[in-house]
């Protein structure tokens, strides 16, 4: 082999080398570019999820809002019509004296306490009488 062919072979080599080298990189650049285009597409549909469900939950909020109100004035109605069922004026009783119940003092409370004790008392008391007395009646007549 003469030297000129060994230096061809030699360099055809090296660009061999070379050229693969450049492949790899070109390729690993490409990869790098596409996992970053991935990514940014990934953050964007997650951004533009993110929004679509804040605005879900918004929305779905206000709609809440709208039936409460809506049923809040259907019971403000019912109520100044007269035709609240007894459930309901029920319910809003207590619901009133839950709220009165939270705000207040220890010490209201034990005067509330203190009254229901001798109100209770105090119908034993005239069941008792009021039972003694219809049984007298109707023994007697």
């Amino acid at each position: 082999m003469s030297p000129k062919e060994i230096a061809k072979r030699l360099l055809s080599k090296n660009h061999q080398k070379r050229q693969e080298e450049v492949r790899n990189e070109s390729s690993a650049d490409r990869q790098s570019a596409n996992i970053t285009e991935t990514a940014a597409e990934e953050s964007k549909t997650d951004l533009e999820s993110n929004r679509l469900s804040k605005l879900q939950a918004k929305q779905r909020q206000i709609s809440e809002q709208r039936e409460k109100k809506r049923q809040r004035m259907l019971q403000l109605h019912e109520r100044l019509n007269g035709t609240e069922t007894q459930e309901r004026q029920r319910k809003r009783e207590y619901e009133r004296a839950r709220r009165m119940r939270e705000r207040e003092t220890t010490e209201q409370r034990e005067k509330r306490l203190e009254y229901h004790r001798v109100f209770n008392k105090r119908a034993k008391e005239t069941n008792t009488r009021t039972t003694s007395k219809k049984t007298c009646t109707s023994a007697c007549s």
